[in-house]
């Protein structure tokens, strides 16, 4: 092998290393980072995970962001703005009613399933089932 070679392979190596060390570090420090300055921004407002940990979202908030999606999109004057803020507080309302309804309704059709499962799986299985329905049913309870 000529020395040549041997310096190209070297090359090819450390740049797949340095590759690899670069995309494991770069999306470990902008998660520290956006998580910390979106967290200072929002002090003193309760935070909620989603299932994965990825989102966060001050709870309780929904009036205010719809309400700043409708106006950055329409960008309405000052009196616009004030006949705006109700009815997207209303609308907010009304998807909270409807999540609320649906989420009850998510929770009977798995109750609905669990029974229906429940002479087909083992006793272990059925065990599995019931701890993973109640860990769901904790995550649903503080959606809300």
């Amino acid at each position: 092998m000529t020395t040549d070679r041997r310096k190209a392979i070297l090359f090819l190596i450390l740049t797949l290393i340095i590759g690899v060390v670069i995309g494991s570090l770069i999306p470990a420090f902008y998660g520290r980072f956006h998580g910390r300055h979106g967290r200072e921004a929002m002090e003193g407002k309760e935070w909620k995970d989603n299932h994965n940990g990825r989102e966060r979202k001050p709870m309780g908030d929904r009036k205010r962001w719809l309400t700043n999606t409708v106006v950055r999109v329409v960008q309405p004057d000052s009196d616009q703005v004030k006949a705006i803020r109700p009815l997207t507080q209303n609308a907010t309302a009304q998807i909270g009613e409807l999540e609320k309804n649906s989420n009850e309704r998510m929770v009977s059709i798995f109750d609905s399933l669990n029974i229906k499962l429940k002479p087909i799986l083992t006793e272990e299985q059925n065990k599995k089932l019931e701890e993973f329905s109640t860990k769901a049913r904790e995550r649903w309870k503080g959606r809300h």
